[in-house]
C-alpha cells in the first residue's frame, strides 16, 4: 500500500492547459475515483500519476517520495486499461505472467505461486489455458485485472475498465472490484465518467470539470452537500433538481418562492435555515432537491415539521419497478420526483406531493456555488 499526493499539478499541451492546479491527497489503502464528463482531464491526471505524461508544473508523490522524474516502470504501479490489451496469441496464464517473466525479478516458482493466488482471487483458474478469443468480455477484464494484481504493486490505476461491458456485467464487475479492494486494502485510483460507479466504489471522489477539481470529498458528502450546481447536477441518477427560485423572509421565517406551471407562486418554508442564507433574502437562487426529497401525499409516512405539501400537474411518469418517477414543472424547469411504486399519480392529472425541505440545498444563481 502507498499514500498518494498530488501537489499543484498543471499539465499543458501547447497553449492549452488541461490540468489546473490539481491538489489531491489520499492515504494508504484508499479508493480514489476521478469522475467527470469527457474532456475534463481525469485520464490525463491518471497518466501523469502513472508517468505516461509529464506534469508541466507541480509534484506527484508516492509514499512521500516525489516521482516526477521516475520512469513508469520504476514507480511500482500497475494499470488496467479501458481496452483489455491482451495478447491474442497467448493463453490466459501467459498473459498474466508475461510482465514478470520479461523483467526476470522472480523465480519460476514465485511466478506460479503469484499466478495461483490471483487466479483464485479472480475466480479464473479454469480459464488459465484458454486464449482471449475463447473468453467473454467479463472474463477478459478479469484477466486484464489479474495481470495488474499479480505484480502486487503499491498503487493500482484503473482507466475506465468497465466501459466496454454491457449493463449487467458492469454491475457484476463493479461488485468484484469493490470486494477486491476490501480483501487487498491496496491504494486504488479509478477513472470513470459514470457517477454511479464513483459513488458505489470510492472512499473519496474528485469531481472534475475543465481541468479543475470541483469537489474532493466522501461520496456521501458529495451527494448530500454538493459544492456547486455542476456537482449537484452531475452526481446522482436522476440528477439533483435545480429549480430557479427567490428567497423571502416573512416575520423572520425564511422561505423560497417558486413559480408553478400555472403561473402561481408556491411558497416553501425552509426548515431550520442557516444564518448565511439571510444575506440572500430577496435574491434569485437555485433550489436544489434530490428526487427522493419528494413524495406523494397518499404514501408519505407522517408529515413532520420539515415536510411541505403542494399540488402540481404531472407531465410524465416513468415506472422503474421499485419506484415511480414523476415529472412536474417548477420554476420553469422539469423536476423529477421519486415516488412510491404504488402511487396513484398519473400523467396528465394533478398530483398531490410532499417535499422534505430539510433535504434542500441552495446555490447562488450566478456563480453556482452552494450558499
Amino acid at each position: 500500500m502507498a499514500s498518494l499526493e498530488i501537489r499543484n499539478v498543471i499539465k499543458r499541451f501547447g497553449a492549452v492547459e488541461v490540468l489546473k492546479n490539481i491538489d489531491i491527497n489520499i492515504d494508504d489503502g484508499e479508493f480514489l475515483v476521478l469522475v467527470g464528463p469527457s474532456g475534463c482531464g481525469k485520464s490525463t491526471l491518471l497518466n501523469a500519476i502513472a508517468g505516461l505524461e509529464n506534469a508541466s508544473a507541480g509534484d506527484i508523490l508516492i509514499d512521500n517520495k516525489i516521482v516526477n522524474d521516475i520512469p513508469p516502470k520504476d514507480r511500482d504501479i500497475a494499470m488496467v486499461f479501458q481496452s483489455y490489451a491482451l495478447y491474442p496469441n497467448m493463453t490466459v496464464r501467459n498473459n498474466i505472467t508475461f510482465g514478470m517473466r520479461v523483467r526476470k525479478r522472480r523465480t519460476a516458482e514465485q511466478i506460479e505461486v503469484a499466478l495461483d493466488r490471483v487466479a483464485e482471487l479472480l475466480q479464473i483458474t479454469p480459464l488459465l489455458d484458454r486464449k482471449p478469443s475463447q473468453l467473454s468480455g467479463g472474463q477478459r477484464q478479469r484477466v486484464a485485472m489479474g495481470r495488474a494484481l499479480v505484480r502486487d504493486p503499491k498503487i493500482f490505476l484503473f482507466d475506465e475498465p468497465l466501459s466496454n461491458l454491457d449493463a449487467k456485467l458492469r454491475v457484476d464487475m463493479r461488485t468484484e472490484i469493490k470486494k477486491l479492494h476490501q480483501r487487498l486494502g491496496t491504494t486504488i485510483v479509478y477513472v470513470t465518467h459514470d457517477q454511479i460507479e464513483a459513488i458505489t466504489l470510492a472512499t473519496r471522489i474528485a469531481v472534475m470539470k475543465d481541468g479543475i477539481v470541483q469537489q474532493f470529498d466522501t461520496p456521501q458528502v458529495i451527494y448530500t452537500q454538493p459544492a456547486n450546481a455542476f456537482v449537484a447536477s452531475f452526481m446522482g441518477s436522476p440528477a439533483m433538481n435545480l429549480i430557479p427560485a427567490k428567497l423571502g423572509d416573512e416575520d423572520g421565517n425564511l422561505h423560497v418562492e417558486v413559480i408553478q406551471e400555472s403561473g402561481e407562486s408556491l411558497s416553501l418554508e425552509i426548515h431550520k435555515p442557516e444564518d448565511r442564507l439571510r444575506a440572500h433574502v430577496g435574491a434569485a437562487i437555485l433550489l436544489g432537491l434530490r428526487p427522493e426529497a419528494f413524495g406523494d401525499q397518499e404514501h408519505s409516512v407522517g408529515i413532520n415539521e420539515s415536510v411541505r405539501q403542494f399540488s402540481s400537474p404531472v407531465e410524465m411518469t416513468e415506472p422503474t419497478g421499485p419506484d415511480m418517477l414523476a415529472m412536474i414543472n417548477l420554476g420553469g424547469v422539469e423536476v423529477t420526483t421519486r415516488l412510491n411504486a404504488a402511487t396513484q399519480v398519473r400523467m396528465g392529472s394533478a398530483g398531490h406531493f410532499t417535499v422534505d425541505m430539510s433535504k434542500a440545498v441552495f446555490f447562488d444563481s450566478e456563480s453556482g456555488k452552494r450558499i
